[in-house]
């Protein structure tokens, strides 16, 4: 007995079979991330040579006890990025098997007498005894981020980089006990990763300084949050075209009870440490679809959108892409009224996991701006690779191309450029008649 199946029955179950296939991709794309998130926050790496975490914890705090005080020795700490990417592209069993190569590699590497530990997910210490100078220490801080980001191949042959970054200190000038050490070390791998892929940074009482100033401002942000003491001011954007209102920048700005209104260079670095940044962004995005709200209700038939500012840290958040998702999908949102633009972006602009998850946001429909690129003839191959719609040129820009050799030629190729390229330019400052035709 064979069962007839009409020609709408097929397309019924076809529909069918579909909404259960991406229901269980879904699934299985969840598991594998809180997988990645499990591993990157309690997992070490087993490999023969590698110690765990509270065995060099104890032989560290052990060395300390019975050097000499006019002793001295290194630490470095490791860490690798790009471990959610991986995941995401080919899962989380290559991934841990790439990451385990690379760190494979690392150990092979370097003296026996180096001890190296797995320190939580990817980052690793590295403990070099008192043989060792800090000009050998920073050499191997080269030559570990050199190994790492050798190509490593995995699934079907295919070859991956890993990007890292490496901070230094130094006992006894960094710190005469592990915890001030262990801080030491943290506060200089912060600053490496703010510097770039694959770069190392030695701690300096520069940084220290610095991050003690800002502790008073780290327990006051987490009140303002609680007392929405942030704020968001607004600068109108006009279309020199037909001198109509294009739309408006956001700007985040802190209505501190003491201080007054306080700018960003005040409080976001702060809030970087802090890690409230993912805080800040999603809140910014929803402010910025409440006032689209707000002004659509009055003027519906206005046609404006919106810049959104956005740290390349935030880019460094492998969650960006899907809590901005949602709040979109929660406030039922077009996203391509809203500008998403990178700050500083030439500092960040080889960063791979600031690259991708760009791309997933432009996927979104978001469009994207970039500002604080290079001044050099280079910049239109990187304007011309990234998925952006908007370049910025801020003050500054045309600051420093006045003082360099190009005098105003860059700013009319990158128009040039825009336009032939469907892009638009956004100029900030704009005061004279000159800079205005610059700019056309």
């Amino acid at each position: 007995m064979f069962l007839e199946i009409t020609d709408a029955t097929a397309i019924v179950l076809m529909i069918l079979f579909s909404i259960l296939a991406v229901f269980l991709s879904i699934i299985i794309f969840r598991s594998i991330r809180r997988e990645s998130k499990r591993y990157k926050e309690e997992k070490s790496i087993a490999i023969e040579g590698l110690l765990t975490k509270s065995a060099i914890n104890s032989q560290i705090s052990s060395y300390l006890s019975k050097i000499p005080k006019d002793s001295n020795f290194s630490l470095l700490m490791l860490e690798i990025q790009q471990y959610d990417d991986i995941v995401d592209a080919f899962g989380l069993k290559e991934a841990e098997r790439a990451l385990e190569k690379a760190i494979f590699k690392v150990v092979q590497a370097l003296p026996k007498r180096i001890q190296i530990a797995s320190y939580g997910g990817t980052k690793f210490l590295f403990f070099l005894r008192s043989e060792y100078d800090r000009f050998f220490a920073i050499d191997i801080a080269r030559k570990v981020i050199n190994i790492v980001n050798r190509p490593i191949k995995i699934f079907r042959e295919t070859n991956i980089n890993f990007v890292s970054n490496v901070g230094i200190c130094f006992y006894p000038k960094h710190g005469t006990k592990f915890k001030q050490l262990l801080n030491s070390l943290n506060i200089a791998l912060h600053n490496a990763i703010k510097a770039g892929s694959n770069k190392y940074v030695i701690y300096s009482q520069d940084m220290k300084s610095e991050f003690s100033d800002n502790i008073e401002y780290h327990f006051e942000i987490k009140e303002a949050i609680e007392k929405k003491e942030f704020i968001l001011l607004y600068q109108p954007i006009i279309n020199i075209e037909t001198n109509e209102l294009y739309g408006f920048e956001s700007y985040v700005r802190w209505q501190h009870p003491k201080h007054g209104l306080l700018a960003p260079i005040q409080f976001l670095n702060i809030m970087e440490q802090s890690g409230d940044i993912s805080w800040i962004g999603n809140w910014g995005l929803e402010e910025v679809i409440k006032e689209y709200y707000d002004i659509k209700r009055n003027f519906p038939t206005l046609d404006i959108k919106f810049t959104v500012n956005i740290s390349p840290r935030q880019l460094m958040d492998s969650d960006i892409a899907p809590n901005f998702g949602k709040i979109l999908k929660r406030y039922k949102m077009q996203a391509d009224k809203i500008c998403l633009e990178v700050q500083e972006y030439s500092t960040y602009e080889n960063n791979n996991t600031i690259k991708n998850n760009l791309l997933r946001l432009k996927r979104l429909g978001f469009r994207i701006a970039i500002n604080g690129f290079g001044l050099d003839y280079s910049t239109f191959s990187e304007l011309d690779a990234m998925p952006i719609d908007t370049i910025r040129l801020d003050q500054y820009f045309f600051d420093k191309e006045k003082e360099s050799f190009l005098k105003g030629k860059l700013t009319s190729l990158i128009v040039d450029f825009a336009k032939q390229n469907k892009k638009i330019v956004i100029a900030e400052g704009v005061e004279t008649a000159e800079m205005l035709q610059m700019v056309k």
